[in-house]
């Protein structure tokens, strides 16, 4: 799976390709003056956060020289349901743990990728993330970081924290396997699932204290409730024996005064 930057770049690349042969005559190599971005044989790409026109020239760029390769375009729709998805859990996580995940809750290009294969695939296997102490860098295969980055910084898009503790949770279930590429493979896997064990206490903590304190707050809530209901009943008791009272007044000064005009209209 690529994004919009490395649909340009493939297109890029492969376009030399594709003027060198249409340049040389048939059956001669043609002559490059670079080396393309790698493809492997038969591969499919599956090109998302691009637009039709960027995915169409990648698909007339490969035509000629990449028959083997496969092109399909992941839906707008598609991806916008994955980071619906992941907004959404990270909203409920951010209730039930009481402390936010950085970042908007945006699906990165791996997120997307995992959650497509997860639905294609009988078995996934997860090769450079998901490990811990892995934000230092982005891809496996290179040394340098993105530590300068908006994504490290306080206002980051995505929520790789988030994404790292789901990849952890379908681990844990067997849904997908983390592949560590660490040359201790074995103490970091132990690390990770220790780690793992230890959030999941924590948040099973956080979920009974909440639990706790909202039966503490119903509680009150009806014990205000309960002291306003007999509020209620004393003031219509109240109430009904002042009219009583003022009912009986009346009676005694109409007996007081059986004859008098006066107080028979006034009555």
């Amino acid at each position: 799976l690529i994004n919009n930057f490395w649909s340009v770049n493939y297109a890029t690349s492969w376009r030399k390709v594709s003027l060198a042969l249409a340049s040389t005559p048939p059956g001669i190599p043609p002559l490059l003056k670079s080396t393309p971005l790698s493809l492997e044989p038969n591969v499919t790409l599956i090109v998302s956060r691009t637009d039709a026109p960027k995915y169409m020239r990648l698909v007339k760029t490969l035509e000629k020289p990449r028959p083997d390769v496969a092109l399909l375009q992941l839906s707008r729709d598609g991806v916008d349901g994955i980071g619906a998805y992941l907004r959404a859990l990270k909203l409920r996580l951010d209730n039930l743990k009481g402390v936010e995940y950085l970042g908007k809750g945006s699906p990165s290009s791996g997120f997307v990728g995992l959650f497509i294969l997860l639905q294609l695939c009988q078995k996934v296997d997860v090769f450079g993330v998901g490990q811990i102490g892995d934000t230092t860098s982005w891809h496996y295969w290179e040394e340098r970081n993105f530590g300068s980055s908006r994504e490290f910084g306080l206002d980051p898009h995505h929520s790789f924290d988030l994404e790292r503790e789901v990849l952890q949770v379908l681990d844990e279930r067997g849904v997908a396997n983390i592949q560590n590429l660490s040359p201790d493979s074995e103490k970091s896997a132990v690390e990770l699932k220790d780690s793992f064990h230890l959030q999941m206490e924590e948040v099973r903590r956080l979920r009974k204290a909440k639990k706790s304190q909202e039966m503490i707050e119903r509680n009150r809530l009806i014990d205000q409730m309960s002291a306003h209901v007999e509020g209620l009943k004393k003031l219509k008791e109240f109430e009904e024996k002042k009219s009583s009272a003022d009912q009986s007044d009346e009676d005694a000064a109409i007996e007081a005064n059986p004859d008098d005009p006066d107080e028979e209209a006034n009555y």
